[in-house]
């Protein structure tokens, strides 16, 4: 009985590096103060340093500030939701 040849996988000499980016860390600052006036309120303010920041408002390259409430707030980069407390 005669058997078939086995095939052997050929294998690149080089495989191309995929690149990685590793996570986002969340955004650097420093909140100063904040004011909730209501639950989505367009007069809800985040104070950090020299800025003040509302809802929709880009904090850096990366996040955007979604919403303000009494305990924290939350951001978004991409795809990525976070809630930060205030303590």
């Amino acid at each position: 009985i005669q058997q078939a040849p086995q095939s052997v996988p050929v294998i690149p000499q080089t495989i191309p590096k995929l690149k990685v980016s590793g996570p986002i860390s969340l955004p650097d600052m420093v909140v100063s103060g904040h004011m909730f006036i209501a639950e989505a309120s367009a007069s809800n303010r985040l104070f950090t340093g020299q800025r003040t920041l509302r809802a929709g408002d880009r904090i850096d390259q990366n996040w955007i500030l979604l919403t303000i409430d009494i305990g924290g707030f939350r951001v978004r980069s991409g795809e990525r939701t976070e809630y930060i407390p205030y303590r």
